[in-house]
């Protein structure tokens, strides 16, 4: 693996703001072999960034895993929020992942880091982000910079989903060769996938 203090500038920030309705509890604190999906994410992402926080609506059921919850107060279900109040935390890049990821792997987010370049801020380039082998566009395995804030702001002001918003940025796309990191719970069921 790469050098990972080429990382530790970057902050990481995992979204656990939805509200699991079709997975019938808070599937971030669900055990799956013997580990919590949210501790999952904690454990993959500590060597990679220099910082982790877990942006939550309600961060009091995240107390007890020692480290900094960020409380997304807007009354808006989406996960545009979580990220708006991630880059409101941020200095520059925030590395931004979905709680519900169990298969995903440390050199994705490794290669999805090392894609961050130094020039991307005067090229205007906001965003970071994955694409699976399915070709499916990842915003939930992402990296956004701060500069993005503005047009967030405005998108959710206007209710677009968050494939509307990537659409009007200026983004890089890092291509993976796999499909299962990427697969996400929705419901109990979708665990038979993994």
């Amino acid at each position: 693996m790469e050098d990972i203090n080429l990382f530790r500038t970057v902050s990481g920030y995992i979204l656990a703001g939805g509200n699991s309705k079709r997975f019938g509890e808070n599937k971030a604190l669900f055990e799956f072999e013997g580990i919590s999906l949210i501790e999952r994410m904690l454990n993959l992402l500590s060597p990679l960034v220099s910082s982790i926080k877990i942006v939550a609506k309600n961060g009091n059921e995240f107390n007890g895993l020692g480290v900094k919850i960020l409380n997304d107060d807007l009354d808006v279900q989406t996960p545009l929020a979580g990220i708006l109040r991630g880059l409101e935390d941020t200095d520059g890049w925030g590395l931004f992942l979905a709680c519900d990821l169990p298969n995903m792997k440390s050199d994705i987010i490794s290669r999805l880091l090392s894609a961050i370049n130094d020039s991307y801020e005067k090229e205007g380039i906001d965003a970071v982000v994955a694409v699976s082998a399915d070709e499916e566009l990842q915003p939930l395995v992402a990296c956004y910079h701060k500069s993005g804030m503005a047009s967030i702001k405005k998108s959710i002001a206007e209710n677009q989903s968050m494939k509307r918003w990537l659409s009007g940025l200026k983004i890089k796309i890092v291509t993976f060769e796999e499909e299962e990191p990427f697969i996400n719970i929705n419901r109990k069921e979708d665990l038979s996938k993994l």
